[in-house]
């Protein structure tokens, strides 16, 4: 069962839709009631590593708010393990990468401020956004050195 958690920011209304500890993304979005965005289709985003992992499904959705006006949502993603490589060897042949023992686990921080903008007598109100990843220096051992902490 999906769930629904809205967030007012910037003049908009976002819909966060979560289903159990999964965080599917945003749904709808509104402006003083007015749909911009349908709530059919999740907008989330995906992300691949160097070393063969992709990120799309989130898990651990905390939302905070700052005294700024800014809300940050922090989640989490289980890389899985992709054997094909997005390049080639010298003879033009997709590579192969071998499976780690151990999937990593990757941070994520997307930062939402709210903005206007002004030009001449015109104002516009919005979100401006930015998205922080924190992922292992190294997939080799579980407690190596180089191991990036999750965000606090």
């Amino acid at each position: 069962m999906t769930m629904t958690t809205n967030l007012e920011i910037g003049g908009l209304t976002w819909n966060l839709l979560q289903e159990g500890s999964s965080f599917l993304g945003v749904g709808a979005v509104l402006h003083d009631g007015m749909p911009l965005r349908s709530g059919a289709l999740p907008w989330t985003f995906y992300t691949e590593s160097d070393d063969g992992f992709r990120f799309n499904g989130f898990t651990g959705l905390k939302v905070i708010r700052r005294k700024s006006g800014a809300v940050e949502l922090r989640f989490q993603a289980t890389g899985r393990w992709m054997p094909r490589a997005q390049d080639a060897d010298a003879m033009g042949d997709a590579r192969i990468r071998t499976r780690r023992l151990e999937a990593p686990v990757a941070s994520f921080r997307w930062t939402l401020r709210p903005v206007i903008e002004r030009i001449g007598e015109n104002e516009w109100s919005g979100v401006a956004m930015q998205l922080e990843v924190r992922s292992p220096a190294c997939f080799t051992c579980a407690d190596c050195s180089k191991a990036v902490k999750p965000f606090a």
